[in-house]
């Protein structure tokens, strides 16, 4: 049993190589089973020194395939045995082929249509390996495809065909995207500039992509926490009063400036971030003045700290998780200072 490498590619050069078996499929057409690349056995039957002497020196075949199909046959199985092989040294190759008694492993070449389609590039074709830098991230959304805007891809029609849908849905997590993935250095802070290449898997299956590689560019931004702006209102305020054997204290007048909830370390795009908005603050913001804190040894025109509070939520979980990452404050933190006065008995 000798091994051959079937290659469909252009015998010059190929010269006198051994153990080669090249394919000439008929224009428009191309071979997927084996395909170039695979390997395939053949059986040999003769003794040792005339198997040793055959498989020494140009031990290669060729085919050129014809056949006639109609406009509704994309794919075509083309039966052949070694023995319809043009051999580099037919003479011994069919000596050795005639007396064999198993069924030989090549019975057939499987040939499939090419098609061609044009492909207008899309963010969706780019698939991001590895992570930036935490502090950052990367827009995909925002790439932009350098010189060519589309691209032109031909092969096999069934391999097309599955190609096509993925380019179709872009949500088929069982085939590969377009291009070979972006692989971002670790720590990535910068925008990134690769040079892309039609996926691997797809280059197997036997599509070509017209320019064999394209020029992208993907920006990589700081990361923009979620947040919320608002501007309270004075009567927004409640007291929390202070315990009788304080005295009694008044409140001056709070003037207050813009408030911001922020979660610092959560995505804008998160879903518990995306629900934040005035109505939100409204349900489970509340700002206190805690009068509690004050003594009877405070100083009247004692400054006070504006605090806010979570309230209002059904779900403890939900609580827990804005306790742990909600940040609430005023922009000026001097405009959450409230002073406080002593009234005189």
């Amino acid at each position: 049993q000798v091994k051959f490498d079937v290659t469909t590619l252009s015998q010059q050069g190929l010269g006198q190589n051994n153990f080669t078996l090249h394919v000439t499929p008929p224009d428009g057409w191309k071979l997927t089973n084996p395909s170039s690349g695979d390997t395939i056995s053949i059986w040999f039957r003769g003794s040792n020194s005339e198997l040793q002497n055959f498989t020494t020196s140009q031990c290669s075949a060729s085919i050129a395939v014809h056949f006639d199909a109609d406009s509704t046959q994309d794919r075509i199985d083309f039966i052949v045995s070694p023995g319809e092989l043009d051999w580099l040294r037919p003479g011994d190759a069919h000596y050795l082929l005639k007396d064999i008694n198993r069924v030989q492993p090549l019975q057939k070449l499987t040939f499939e249509r090419i098609t061609e389609s044009v492909h207008v590039l899309d963010y969706r074709d780019i698939t991001i390996v590895g992570e930036t830098a935490s502090t950052h991230i990367i827009d995909v959304a925002q790439a932009r495809f350098i010189n060519h805007s589309q691209v032109t891809l031909a092969g096999p029609k069934f391999a097309m065909d599955r190609l096509q849908l993925q380019l179709s849905y872009q949500d088929d997590d069982g085939l590969p995207s377009l291009l070979n993935p972006l692989r971002l250095a670790t720590n990535t802070r910068q925008d990134v500039h690769p040079r892309l290449h039609l996926a691997d898997e797809w280059e197997a299956a036997g599509i070509r992509m017209s320019p064999r590689q394209i020029d992208v560019s993907v920006p990589v931004r700081l990361r923009q926490s979620a947040k919320f702006v608002w501007l309270p209102s004075a009567t927004d305020l409640q007291i929390l009063q202070a315990d009788d054997s304080v005295g009694e204290w008044r409140v001056r007048p709070w003037e207050p400036t813009q408030w911001v909830a922020e979660l610092p370390n959560v995505s804008a795009t998160d879903a518990r971030a995306t629900v934040i908005n005035r109505q939100w603050i409204n349900d489970h913001v509340v700002l206190l003045l805690p009068l509690s804190n004050l003594s009877s040894d405070s100083f009247s025109g004692t400054s006070l700290t504006v605090q806010a509070a979570l309230i209002g939520f059904e779900n403890a979980d939900d609580l827990l998780y804005y306790q742990q990452n909600m940040r609430i404050r005023a922009i000026e933190p001097d405009d959450a200072m409230v002073t406080v006065l002593r009234i005189e008995q």
